[in-house]
């Protein structure tokens, strides 16, 4: 505990500490304390949840205790709530619950917004095509112009790949013509050097997620949620990559139901700093992959759908697996597809929870 309650103190010297005044080495307690240390150190590395057998061996191995006392420890915690263990693929997972509820939330929210009707006024597409490329100066490609007409008729579209693919073009457009049509549009991302990129490229307003949701002084506290959310027809996030999923949480939270999504971000960018990979696990629910047509070589070619989630643009051409970005992005052409979480100790439950588990909407990140 008093790594916790104390500032500075870090586990291995409260451990320390412990042990001087008194407590037992194979103390439930202090067994308690190791695994609460392991799961939140994991949460560092990006993990939302560990398997029991990595992390009862990563506790044994630290506290230097019998396997039998951690087990025991972990069915207690598990008993009174302060940890959640599921069977996911036949493997079981100890999750914080807190980081469980915000991807169930995430999952559920998205599920909502994409079964809901369109909400934008009715839209002559190609009128508004041509309005736009003569205000903007800007002539869209064939395939530029596929994205950006799915963009204006789905709730939820995620704009990805590296860069040169059009991202910035798209989003100028999809946002040019609908401010034109009165729709209320709020941009965002996670850090004030990308909101001011955001603001600069787009000649909009863009705010930090925390400014935008009204983070509270003092307790953190987002004023911004379901109770009161925000007053817009359309939330656009950049560098969505770099989201974690308990801020992704935050932000769903804030949007109106009436409202669309759109998710800008590249996955082979900066991974968020805190658990969970969103942005790449909304896309691997889509199994976004390159076909073997021609036009897939085209820097911008692509709108790839599935549960109701459109992909916008070309999926960034992976040069490697990232250690927490472990398989489960689509294949390349006519290449054998990666199974996700085919990693030893990996799981990726998005796609299962997403698309077929009716009864469980919600996903759960291990990487």
């Amino acid at each position: 505990m008093l790594a916790k309650d104390i500032y500075g103190i870090g586990f291995k010297t409260a451990d320390q500490i412990a042990q001087n005044v008194g407590i037992p080495k194979d103390s439930l307690s202090r067994a308690s304390a190791g695994i609460d240390h392991v799961l939140l150190e994991a949460t560092t590395e990006g993990h939302c949840a560990l398997p029991v057998v990595q992390l009862t061996a990563s506790v044994v191995k630290l506290l230097e205790v019998g396997e039998g006392t951690v087990e025991q420890a972990l069915s207690q915690m598990i008993t009174s709530g302060s940890l959640l263990l599921e069977a996911i693929r036949g493997e079981s997972l100890i999750f914080l619950p807190h980081l469980r509820k915000a991807e169930e939330g995430i999952a559920a929210k998205i599920r909502a917004l994409i079964e809901a009707q369109p909400a934008y006024p009715p839209i002559d597409f190609e009128k508004a095509v041509q309005w736009c490329e003569a205000k903007t100066g800007k002539t869209l490609a064939s395939s530029q112009r596929d994205a950006l007409q799915t963009a204006l008729t789905c709730r939820v579209v995620i704009i990805t790949g590296g860069p040169g693919v059009g991202k910035t073009t798209l989003v100028n457009s999809i946002l040019t013509i609908l401010r034109a049509k009165g729709v209320k549009c709020l941009l965002c991302a996670p850090t004030g050097r990308a909101a001011k990129r955001l603001s600069e490229v787009t000649g909009m307003e863009a705010k930090t997620i925390h400014r935008l949701l009204e983070v509270q002084p003092g307790t953190g506290r987002f004023a911004r949620n379901e109770s009161n959310p925000l007053d817009c027809e359309l939330v656009v996030m950049d560098e969505a990559s770099m989201v974690d999923v308990v801020l992704m949480h935050s932000v769903l939270k804030a949007v109106p139901f009436r409202a669309s999504l759109i998710l800008v971000g590249d996955v082979d960018q900066l991974p968020s700093v805190g658990p969970g990979s969103v942005l790449k696990d909304l896309i691997d629910c889509g199994r976004v992959h390159r076909d073997g047509s021609p036009d897939s070589s085209r820097p911008d070619a692509g709108v790839r759908s599935r549960d109701g989630i459109r992909f916008l643009l070309r999926p960034t051409r992976r040069t490697g697996t990232d250690r927490r970005h472990a398989g489960g992005l689509g294949p390349e052409p006519h290449s054998t597809p990666v199974p996700v979480g085919s990693d030893p100790g990996c799981a990726n439950t998005l796609p299962d929870d997403f698309g077929t588990r009716e009864n469980l909407p919600g996903f759960a990140r291990q990487k």
